[in-house]
């Protein structure tokens, strides 16, 4: 066993030099790859960080851009109409409304008298642009067809007016079925529309009542404004 450890003695002594220039080159080579490593988890980290941002900033744009678009398509769809109220209503007048609102909020707006009879009316209709509302008192059998009667009026004259075209807003079910490729059905599907959207904006909102496709939009087009 002596003879060993004279020999190990004896080897280091005569190349302690070169074992210590190992010594210390292998600390630095493990200092250098410490170094890169916490270099590279710091890339790493920075770059998630920058992911991380971009996909915040990328969400809020979003957001912001949904949130504007659905501002102007309420902006869009929400327009200005003007409805004469007649009949049994503390203050008749001509009314500027909402096209979302309905004719509740007007009746609301004007006050009913109390011998309304409110049974034959729509509540739930929404205003339509140039509409004649009638309020019949209690007992009335023929006044509630007054309302038809002028708006029907009112078609006619708008009808005469632009070289015999419908106004779209105006015109009611019998109406409608006198312009050729609207039978019952579509006149029916169009006053539906109406009712629950509004009033039409444009002869091209056609497309949008069901049963009415672009073929058939082509071939109604020239007869109605709005």
């Amino acid at each position: 066993m002596l003879p060993i450890i004279e020999h190990i003695k004896s080897f280091v002594l005569k190349y302690r030099y070169f074992l210590i220039c190992i010594c210390v080159l292998c600390v630095i080579i493990i200092f250098l790859l410490l170094s890169n490593f916490n270099n590279q988890q710091d890339i790493v980290q920075h770059k998630g960080d920058n992911i991380e941002h971009f996909a915040s900033n990328d969400l809020h744009s979003n957001q912001t851009k949904s949130s504007n678009k659905d501002k102007s398509t309420d902006a869009k769809q929400t327009t200005t109409v003007f409805v004469d109220l007649k009949g049994a209503v503390k203050r008749p007048d001509l009314y500027e409304m909402k096209s979302t609102d309905r004719v509740k909020q007007l009746l609301e707006k004007a006050g009913v008298q109390h011998d309304a009879d409110l049974s034959q009316i729509n509540l739930s209709e929404k205003l339509v642009d140039q509409k004649v509302i009638y309020i019949p008192k209690k007992g009335e059998v023929s006044q509630p067809n007054l309302s038809k009667s002028l708006n029907e009026n009112n078609v006619n004259k708008s009808a005469k007016t632009d070289n015999t075209k419908i106004n779209l807003n105006l015109a009611q079910e019998l109406e409608l079925q006198n312009v050729p490729g609207i039978g019952s059905s579509k006149a029916k599907a169009i006053i539906e529309y109406r009712n629950e959207n509004g009033a039409f904006t444009t002869v091209e909102d056609l497309k949008k009542v069901n049963g009415i496709g672009v073929k058939t939009f082509e071939k109604l087009r020239e007869y109605f404004i709005v």
